[in-house]
């Protein structure tokens, strides 16, 4: 790779916040899911950190989650009643 000229713009690219993370980014805060750009050797470094989405990893499954209802939780007893 070419290095890059005197006083050209460092090459930046548009990565996403991981879930369950922040970045700070030119004095704003950026949740999980936000888009945002940054340069590309800070790109790699908050990759590697966990703090933004692998685009090359494979997405997680997302589900509802199991169910439950009173009559399968548990029950309580009291002694002498």
């Amino acid at each position: 790779m070419a290095a890059p000229k005197e006083g050209a713009a460092p090459e930046t690219e548009t990565v996403t916040v991981a879930p369950g993370r922040t970045v700070w980014n030119g004095g704003r805060k950026h949740g999980p899911g936000d888009s945002l750009g940054v340069e590309a050797a800070e790109a790699k470094r908050l990759r590697a950190l966990g703090f933004l989405v692998d685009p090359a990893a494979p997405a997680l499954p997302v589900g509802q989650g199991p169910t439950f209802s009173p009559a399968e939780g548990p029950t309580v007893t009291r002694p002498g009643g």
